[in-house]
Formats: structure tokens, sequence, C-alpha cells
């Protein structure tokens, strides 16, 4: 994969990250009971990958 493709899948992991986030605090907001610790480990892998891949590009 090239680079730009990269940088272009590092941002979508990115923008995906923030939109589960924002799920997750929807869900909170609408069920409080109910543990959205699911939801936010996704979005925290997300980021991860996308920080990994960027990290990538710059070694």
């Amino acid at each position: 994969m090239n680079r730009e493709a990269l940088e272009l899948v590092a941002m979508q992991l990115e923008h995906a990250s923030v939109n589960w986030r924002r799920i997750a605090t929807e869900h909170y907001i609408r069920c409080q009971p109910t543990p959205t610790s699911e939801l936010d480990a996704v979005a925290d892998c997300m980021a991860d990958l996308s920080r990994q891949v960027r990290t990538a590009l710059e070694d």
C-alpha cells in the first residue's frame, strides 16, 4: 500500500473513532444503566490503529 493510501486509512480510522465515541455518548444518555464500555473499546481500538498507521508512516 502506498503512503497516500495509508494516510487515508489513518484519517478514516480517526473519523470512525470520533463517530463511535459520539454513538457511545448518545447511547449512555438514552440508556444510562447500560454500560458503554464496549462502544468505547471499539473507538479506542480505531484510534489506536490510526496512531499505529501514522507512526509507521513516520518511520
